[in-house]
């Protein structure tokens, strides 16, 4: 085995570009930890939004399942009943005044 010696300008040159890569590497992580703590204030004001949205969203519905109530008088049924009701006046009138003439009517094929 040959012997390999390391003169003291390749140990500093080694240990200096040991340190610069540490240096590099502390910077990166910085880099890394402001980077997370944007992502995690960014989670934070997100979240804050979805919670608004989904409050107003509750609330619209709220708000929609009150004024869509149907009432009675809303409904097909109420139509027909309110025709129904109309029908039959209307017969029961035509019935009154063909009554009225049916008599005159009478009394002048009788004459």
């Amino acid at each position: 085995m040959s012997d390999v010696y390391v003169n003291e300008k390749t140990c500093q040159a080694i240990h200096s570009g040991i340190q610069r890569e540490q240096e590099n590497q502390n910077k990166r992580l910085d880099k890394h930890s402001e980077e997370i703590d944007d992502l995690k204030i960014i989670v934070a004001k997100l979240t804050q939004i979805q919670e608004a949205m989904a409050k107003e969203i509750a609330e619209n519905k709220l708000n929609r399942n009150e004024t869509n109530k149907v009432v009675f008088w809303q409904t097909k049924a109420f139509e027909w009943i309110v025709k129904t009701i109309c029908i039959i006046i209307t017969l029961l009138t035509m019935a009154g005044i063909g009554m009225n003439y049916f008599k005159e009517y009478l009394q002048t094929i009788i004459k």
